[in-house]
């Protein structure tokens, strides 16, 4: 799949699949997932063999030339060739992904009491992560931290909090883990991605 540039002469790949070997006589389908935009371009690459007809309609244009190995996710791609008269025998057929999803929320800690959405102050928020700008100082939420997640209890300030709710923060630690706001544990070497930034609090032995 292409996506053209603003050179006009220039495509960038945006999804390449592997290559396949087609069967005659029968639609060959492969799956792509591939988020697309008006004007993305279709694009085939063929090791050998022909996979288009001749129309002889000068509304039917192809773009193309030699290309050594399909180009990856990415590359730049320049069809130095525009035929009329053709068309390449491929299609997509495309399903919706829904509704956009709702704006990314986290728990930060600030360290000055904050407005919270229910109307109350505190030190404790969810907020909007657009909302967050941990570097400038004269923002409310200069310095905040994401709140820790505690196995057992969720989303809490700090471990001293689970007291309130019956529990002994002395028998917890920091797995050195981080977790989602469900407490699904952030893949290793993902763990600073903002999705998942809550320290994972465990019981102890």
């Amino acid at each position: 799949m292409l996506r053209q540039l603003p050179s006009l002469a220039d495509f960038e790949v945006i999804f390449s699949g592997p290559p396949q070997t087609l069967v005659a006589g029968v639609a060959n389908t492969f799956p792509a997932n591939v988020v697309v935009e008006p004007f993305d371009v279709i694009a085939l690459w063929m090791g050998s063999g022909e996979c288009g007809i001749f129309t002889g309609s000068a509304d039917d244009l192809i773009a193309g030339g030699a290309i050594a190995a399909p180009p990856p996710a990415g590359a730049i791609v320049t069809p130095p060739t525009v035929l009329a008269g053709f068309q390449i025998n491929i299609a997509a057929t495309l399903a919706s992904i829904g509704p956009p999803p709702p704006p990314p929320r986290v728990a930060v800690c600030t360290r000055v009491p904050v407005q919270r959405a229910d109307g109350t102050v505190g030190y404790f928020a969810d907020v909007l992560a657009s909302q967050l700008n941990t570097t400038d100082e004269s923002s409310p939420y200069f310095g905040a931290q994401p709140a820790i997640y505690v196995e057992g209890y969720g989303l809490v300030y700090q471990i001293s909090d689970i007291a309130t709710y019956g529990g002994n923060p002395s028998q917890y630690r920091d797995s050195g883990r981080k977790v989602d706001g469900t407490g699904s544990v952030a893949p290793m070497g993902l763990e600073t991605v903002w999705v998942a930034p809550y320290p994972y609090w465990i019981k102890s032995g």
